[in-house]
């Protein structure tokens, strides 16, 4: 139906949400409008979604997908999405900046529904941790689109993982079995 296309507001690495006013109408098949805040991470990104701005090295006019920008040089390549159900939409290439030299995805299990993330990183550390019903999992590497994958299953820490097993098998047979 003509005129009631979603709109959403676009631009492109400005540095204060006031400077995002620019409304844009989406095209027939844009069900969402998103933020991708760009910034220095001390160890690996936590991206978050909201309206409103497209992220740096990434080009699209209203109606048009986005697009990776012409590379830079020989800069890293990595895989590019925020808080993704499926692998499978986990595909936009991204173009790092000289200073990323990781490629990183995140998985977030929460009461099993799992999240991804990927993205460019100037520093990364694998790191994987429980929290009650949420799984974190971070995984890092260092050459062109090498986090493609991220269907890979949650691996929960060792440490509680043992605790866990040990206290079972002392409810099992009991204080009077040792």
């Amino acid at each position: 139906m003509p005129g009631t296309a979603l709109q959403c507001y676009f631009c492109v690495a400005e540095t204060s949400d006031k400077d995002c006013q620019r409304v844009q109408n989406c095209s027939d098949s844009e069900t969402h409008c998103w933020t991708q805040r760009i910034s220095e991470w001390p160890r690996y990104p936590s991206p978050a979604r909201s309206p409103a701005q497209r992220p740096s090295g990434w080009e699209g006019g209203p109606g048009q997908p986005l697009s990776p920008s012409p590379p830079a040089g020989t800069a890293l390549q990595c895989y590019f999405c925020v808080a993704e159900t499926s692998d499978k939409d986990c595909q936009h290439v991204q173009n790092c900046s000289d200073s990323e030299t990781h490629c990183w995805t995140q998985r977030i299990s929460v009461a099993g529904l799992l999240f991804l993330s990927k993205g460019c990183s100037a520093s990364c550390e694998d790191n994987s941790q429980n929290y009650y019903m949420v799984v974190s999992n971070t995984t890092c590497c260092s050459s062109d689109l090498c986090n493609a994958s991220g269907a890979r299953a949650l691996r929960p820490a060792l440490g509680p993982l043992l605790l866990l097993a040990a206290a079972c098998s002392l409810m099992l047979w009991g204080p009077s079995q040792l």
